[in-house]
């Protein structure tokens, strides 16, 4: 479609590719990061952290395993 040549939408649409896995992964991330104190080092510090990790692991997820699953359901 002509929508996908807009770039916030591209970006979007990517996004929306790694939400649920960001779902899935955000507490298991957040209790490992806070269960090493970093928390107490710095707030902030901690947070981006989180915030990275979990970003990583949802675009793993979706790259490795939910991506190629769904191709292969397709077939």
């Amino acid at each position: 479609g002509t929508a996908f040549h807009v770039p916030c939408l591209r970006f979007a649409s990517r996004v929306s590719n790694i939400s649920y896995s960001i779902y899935l992964f955000h507490f298991p991330v957040i209790q490992t990061v806070l269960s090493f104190g970093l928390h107490q080092r710095s707030f902030w510090g901690a947070l981006v952290l989180s915030l990275t990790l979990t970003a990583l692991l949802a675009a793993c997820s979706w790259k490795f395993v939910e991506k190629p699953w769904l191709r292969l359901a397709r077939r």
